[in-house]
């Protein structure tokens, strides 16, 4: 539960301002007040005020980042109408396989639902955030999976504790003193 909710005050504070695509801008060039958004621009911004009929841009970010805390990786389908992005829906990081070609690079993706219906899905229809994770690997490494080695450490050690002091604290001695004692 405390993981719980530290996961979830960053997902919010994260997305608080909101997303607002803007152009890149050389800081060299001459700056014009009244310059037109170019199209790519015009384009994100009419997707990230529509995302899907169920959720809004601030909503599918703060559900990306929380599925990067909790397993490392995000996947987000892109819906295509006519070649031009249309809708983003999230998809369950525990369902998804990064399928892959001989040398490791990333040729796709297939998911298998809790139901067992499976898709496939291109490069182009995916969009996959995840953490840096040592070694050349295609998922992530979450902070949860960091910390499930030190957690159980103490876990184990908080229970030895617990069990010995149980027992009354008992000596764990030996001694073996051959000239004194027989």
């Amino acid at each position: 539960y405390p993981v719980s909710v530290a996961i979830d005050v960053i997902a919010k504070t994260a997305t608080a301002g909101g997303l607002t695509p803007r152009p890149y801008r050389d800081i060299n060039s001459a700056v014009n007040i009244k310059q037109a958004a170019p199209p790519g621009v015009i384009a994100v911004t009419k997707l990230l005020r529509y995302v899907n009929p169920s959720m809004d841009s601030r909503q599918l970010m703060r559900g990306v980042l929380t599925d990067m805390y909790i397993y490392g990786d995000a996947f987000t389908e892109v819906v295509y109408l006519k070649g031009a992005p249309l809708a983003l829906y999230p998809l369950d990081p525990a369902t998804i396989t990064v399928l892959t070609d001989d040398h490791g690079d990333p040729t796709g993706f297939h998911q298998v639902t809790k139901r067992n219906k499976t898709a496939d899905f291109s490069l182009s229809q995916v969009i996959h955030v995840r953490f840096d994770a040592p070694g050349n690997t295609i998922y992530g490494l979450s902070p949860i999976e960091k910390l499930i080695l030190p957690v159980t450490t103490w876990i184990f050690g908080a229970s030895l504790l617990r069990m010995t002091f149980m027992k009354g604290d008992p000596l764990k001695a030996h001694v073996d003193w051959p000239i004194a004692l027989p």
